[in-house]
């Protein structure tokens, strides 16, 4: 018996089952939509000026003195003065500090209120209330 027919017949039909597929039982690569990229980019497009709306629209809420104060800026100068009252100076120093830093935005008679309190917080020229001596 000659050993080269056998594995000549082996290696021939290896080679022909590679060649011609084994039953075609092989699933087939799943069809991509035609334009992929071009609805993503379209996509990606949308999103940015969304974000971009929402941001020039959240800015102006940032500038104004209502949002940052979390009330109008004369009641704000009415809680001053109510907090100075009631001898609460830690708390009338802090929203007062917060008028002074948007003091440029507030019209003028406000300013002048800001500052007249400011006076008064620095100069010591408190209300006095009653039993304390005053």
């Amino acid at each position: 018996m000659n050993i080269r027919s056998p594995l000549t017949a082996l290696a021939l039909t290896a080679t022909l089952g590679l060649a011609v597929g084994c039953g075609g039982d092989e699933p087939e690569a799943p069809a991509l939509p035609a334009d992929t990229t071009g609805q993503a980019a379209s996509d990606a497009e949308a999103l940015a000026n969304e974000a971009q709306n929402t941001a020039e629209g959240a800015a102006p809420a940032a500038d104004d003195p209502a949002s940052i104060l979390g009330m109008e800026p004369k009641d704000a100068i009415a809680k001053v003065e109510s907090l100075i009252t009631s001898n609460k100076i830690s708390e009338a120093k802090a929203l007062l500090d917060k008028l002074i830093a948007m003091k440029d935005q507030l019209p003028a008679d406000l300013q002048a209120q800001i500052d007249g309190l400011a006076s008064q917080l620095a100069g010591g020229n408190l209300p006095s209330l009653p039993g304390l001596g005053g």
